[in-house]
């Protein structure tokens, strides 16, 4: 059974930081665009949310995606859902957890120039480019928002 439970960065048990930090480095050297996919502490991993509010999806008792998103800026920082998963349309359910949960608020998000699936995909959920940056070694995004209908 699919549950996405929502947390705040203080309220995470220290064995759901651990285990968070574990599914996302095992997401992103599986599926992770970028060149540099080293493994990350839970310390460095703590560091990047502990001011978000985390989306995790789990499958029975199994983490199998989460979601990051920072509030002052209605922004979504970090998504990662198992490469097994993807395309089954649990992307889509953890995302719009998010977009009901923030409905009537401009949500933003930065999206790889080069990760073209996940481009197509944010844009099939109503996200426009508003801004390219192009940085050094083909590591550019887009800033990407959606708009209240």
């Amino acid at each position: 059974m699919i549950d996405i439970k929502t947390y705040l960065f203080h309220d995470l048990e220290d064995s759901e930081l651990k285990e968070l930090t574990a599914l996302y480095n095992r997401i992103r050297k599986e599926t992770s665009t970028w060149k540099d996919k080293g493994a990350v502490s839970v310390t460095e991993f703590s560091d990047l949310i502990e001011v978000e509010t985390i989306y995790i999806m789990y499958d029975n008792d199994d983490m199998v995606g989460f979601l990051t998103y920072y509030v002052p800026d209605n922004f979504i920082h970090l998504f990662f859902l198992e490469a097994t998963r993807q395309g089954s349309g649990l992307g889509s359910l953890l995302l719009e957890k998010v977009l009901v949960d923030f409905e009537g608020e401009t949500i933003q998000l930065k999206c790889l120039v080069h990760n073209k699936k996940a481009i197509a995909f944010y844009q099939h959920k109503q996200f426009v480019i508003t801004e390219t940056q192009v940085l050094e070694d083909d590591k550019g995004y887009h800033l990407m928002t959606r708009y209240p209908s």
